[in-house]
């Protein structure tokens, strides 16, 4: 009689689980979507900025964070311990540059990236990767950049510079440009990417400013710095504008990050508030 009585009680709780308009969130609901970040570089600050969208996603957004960073400090090139958690991932943040990570830390982020996991990529990940000539990992020095981002490294405007960016009127209406003004300015030098593939979709052009050495800006200047595409069946974005701590500051930049990790995790973009 008891086993029947607790038999019946699971059925009432799985129904209101799992019924509509019973005021019960589902079990599903309540999970935290987790967002790994892959961090190491020793130019761009992103031992600062990666944990503050970190906290900001935690914080304002109800996501789980997990910090992966290159040990002991970022100037090391050759550790990122712990990205098996990878496996547990809903998504990504990479921002690396010259990584000669040991097999198994790369084989970890491939094996994320090619099951299609989400990404999100800042900056100088284009050339996350540089391995020693004669290193049998040596030909992901390029491919990372071309197969994960869409490119490679090749080179950017004068230190220091500014950007200015737009957004593609034709991209007005996707959810990762929502809150983003139609021109911004924001600190860091302007990244050349073209040509890029097909497949990609240019979301935000930006154009040199700001130096001494800039002075017409012609339209070969005007380059993606921000874009969206599949290329392993996972949502990926990459940005080009997140350089050096102070361009934290921009807020249409903080927009662009936070808004990325919703989308490419096919989840609605919250409204800001201003």
């Amino acid at each position: 009689m008891l086993s029947k009585r607790i038999c019946a009680m699971g059925l009432v709780v799985l129904m209101c689980v799992a019924a509509p308009g019973f005021g019960v969130t589902s079990l599903a609901a309540e999970k935290k979507p987790h967002v790994v970040f892959v961090v190491g570089d020793h130019e761009y600050g992103s031992e600062v900025t990666m944990p503050l969208l970190a906290k900001e996603l935690e914080e304002h957004f109800g996501m789980k964070c997990t910090m992966r960073m290159a040990r002991p400090d970022a100037k090391t090139s050759n550790s990122i311990p712990g990205l098996e958690v990878l496996k547990e991932a809903d998504a990504a943040v990479i921002f690396l540059r010259f990584r000669a990570l040991p097999e198994e830390q790369f084989k970890l982020l491939m094996d994320y990236i090619n099951s299609g996991g989400p990404v999100v990529a800042f900056r100088t990940s284009t050339h996350a990767l540089k391995y020693p000539k004669g290193h049998k990992l040596e030909e992901w020095n390029t491919r990372f950049g071309l197969e994960v981002l869409g490119q490679k490294w090749l080179r950017h405007s004068p230190h220091p510079s500014s950007v200015d960016a737009w957004t593609v009127p034709e991209q007005a209406g996707h959810p990762i440009l929502k809150g983003i003004p139609k021109t911004f300015r924001t600190p860091g030098a302007l990244y050349w990417v073209k040509p890029l593939p097909e497949s990609t979709r240019w979301l935000v052009m930006g154009a040199p400013c700001g130096h001494p050495a800039i002075k017409e800006v012609t339209k070969e200047a005007h380059q993606p710095v921000a874009w969206v595409w599949k290329p392993k069946g996972g949502r990926v974005f990459y940005s080009s504008l997140l350089a050096f701590p102070d361009a934290w500051k921009s807020e249409p930049v903080r927009r662009l990050a936070v808004n990325a990790v919703h989308w490419v995790m096919d989840r609605p973009v919250p409204d800001w508030k201003q």
